[in-house]
């Protein structure tokens, strides 16, 4: 079984994405509302905003994107813990 955990950030999915990859490794691809047929859909204040974000290491993945305006109210608090075993 795999789980890849899926984060939403207010505005700074790119920020904490990176610090991940600096922090993780791995290989990290995101992509902005602004340049996609989704463009049109949003705000022009969020067209800078992330889309969608994947960090992938080995056959693992954490994927992030940016909240709407609109959408539910700000989570509150959140924690992701990871377990990391070396092999070999």
């Amino acid at each position: 079984m795999k789980i890849n955990p899926y984060l939403v950030f207010n505005g700074t999915c790119a920020e904490a994405m990176t610090f991940y990859s600096k922090v993780l490794g791995g290989k990290l691809d995101m992509m902005k509302f602004a340049g996609t047929p989704a463009a049109e859909h949003v705000p022009a204040s969020s067209k800078d905003k992330i889309m969608h974000a994947c960090l992938s290491f080995g056959d693992q993945c954490v994927m992030a994107s940016d909240s709407m305006p609109g959408q539910p109210e700000d989570m509150k608090g959140m924690s992701v813990t990871l377990h990391l075993r070396q092999t070999g």
